[in-house]
């Protein structure tokens, strides 16, 4: 991907993360920070960055792929790391990637050390971690001299607040609420988009539609669904793959008795915000589907049927009074009878994001020195050290990750 210098017209701010992957949540991020980015600068463009490269032409965006990171770097005027939960250290990856690429490292850890040792901003986007990763402790100290080098940390949840600042006790790590919450900002709802207008014609959707995500684990509550959507008796119940990379299929969902319209194409995540959006109700159990509703107001049942039980990242989806879980069979019928309305809460999370983009774009445009001469004094320091303990030990510690840029397969163990 070609970048043009800071210097010139347009600055280009990167973004790393997982968005080579089909899941709605992750494809969002890009999309919220260039449009919320935009609105306060039009010169900054963003720069996707993952593990594998992906061009526009078959992709929502292009993607940069990790193993040019050591050129796309030095050009860059902020480094956006995630959101989601990607602060990780277990190896698996939902699509397949090189093997000279080392994840999850490479897509978060890799991209901020760089940007922070050549004295690039680097911002955490309403990080989350992966509460159950296995230990990895030879990274320990890089992370703790990266997040010290940082200009700012939001974790996006109490728990994974909690993680890193236990990883790095003296780090400065602010809650940041998901970015996603961003999204009746960045794309307030006005005349339907022809893309909308389009999807409805295809399916035959004349009235109201309550929108059911295509995960087929959430058809275990078939006869709650049923009950709820007896509730909207002019509505479609549109079946949405959300999470495409983890088996959302709407072919496949079980027959429901009711009128419904299997949406079977994967779609773009903007249309399927809107889509979202435009619903009188969304039953789903992607977190970001949850968000999406709650953004523009829509009331949510979330099925609580994740691959991971503990998965504690649903918990920021706590004390809403627009969301209920859908074996909680006291809140839904409260939840239908509030209906559509915006909670006071969503409207101050969406003005304390507002916030953080203004802060984010006024870095991207005048980074202040003072940070930049920090940040390389903690990284600077902490290849000194490495390069010392090189010389002193021959135990070798795992590379950091597999990139023409990374620190080398040379790294030692700190004793």
């Amino acid at each position: 991907m070609q970048l043009r210098e800071t210097g010139h017209l347009n600055l280009d701010v990167g973004i790393t993360g997982t968005f080579d992957v089909e899941n709605y949540g992750d494809l969002l991020f890009p999309l919220i920070a260039g449009a919320a980015l935009a609105r306060r600068e039009p010169r900054i463009r963003i720069v996707p960055i993952s593990a594998n490269g992906k061009s526009k032409r078959s992709w929502p965006f292009d993607v940069a792929s990790v193993s040019d990171i050591h050129n796309l770097v030095p050009k860059l005027a902020a480094m956006l790391i995630g959101g989601g939960q990607i602060v990780r250290f277990d190896t698996h990856y939902p699509v397949r990637v090189s093997r000279e690429i080392k994840v999850p490292i490479a897509y978060w850890l890799l991209p901020a050390v760089l940007a922070a040792t050549i004295g690039k901003p680097v911002i955490w986007n309403a990080v989350g971690a992966w509460t159950g990763s296995p230990p990895a402790p030879w990274y320990t100290e890089v992370i703790q001299r990266v997040l010290a080098a940082s200009h700012f940390i939001g974790a996006r949840d109490v728990a994974s607040q909690v993680y890193l600042s236990r990883l790095a006790p003296k780090a400065d790590i602010q809650p940041l609420p998901d970015t996603a919450f961003s999204l009746s900002r960045v794309w307030p709802l006005g005349k339907a988009s022809d893309r909308h207008v389009q999807w409805r014609r295809s399916l035959g959707i004349a009235t109201r539609y309550v929108v059911i995500q295509a995960n087929p684990a959430i058809a275990t509550y078939r006869s709650t669904i049923e009950t709820i959507l007896r509730s909207f008796k002019d509505a479609t119940a549109v079946v949405l793959p959300i999470c495409w990379c983890h088996g959302d299929r709407a072919e496949t969902f079980p027959a429901l008795d009711a009128r419904v319209a299997n949406s079977s194409a994967w779609l773009h995540p903007k249309l399927i915000s809107e889509i979202i959006a435009r619903s009188e109700l969304v039953i789903a159990s992607s977190l970001h589907a949850c968000i999406t509703g709650l953004s523009y107001g829509v009331p949510v049942v979330r099925a609580p049927v994740s691959p991971l039980p503990a998965d504690r990242k649903f918990e920021l989806l706590s004390g809403f009074e627009s969301v209920a879980l859908i074996d909680d069979l006291e809140a839904i019928p409260r939840l239908l009878e509030r209906g559509k309305r915006t909670e006071p809460r969503v409207v101050e999370i969406a003005d304390r994001l507002d916030r953080y983009w203004d802060d984010v774009a006024r870095t991207a445009v005048n980074p202040h020195p003072s940070h930049r001469d920090h940040a390389m004094s903690e990284m600077l320091g902490w290849l000194a050290g490495v390069c010392n303990d090189i010389g002193q030990s021959p135990i070798q510690a795992p590379p950091v990750a597999g990139s023409k840029a990374a620190f080398g397969s040379g790294l030692s163990r700190r004793k």
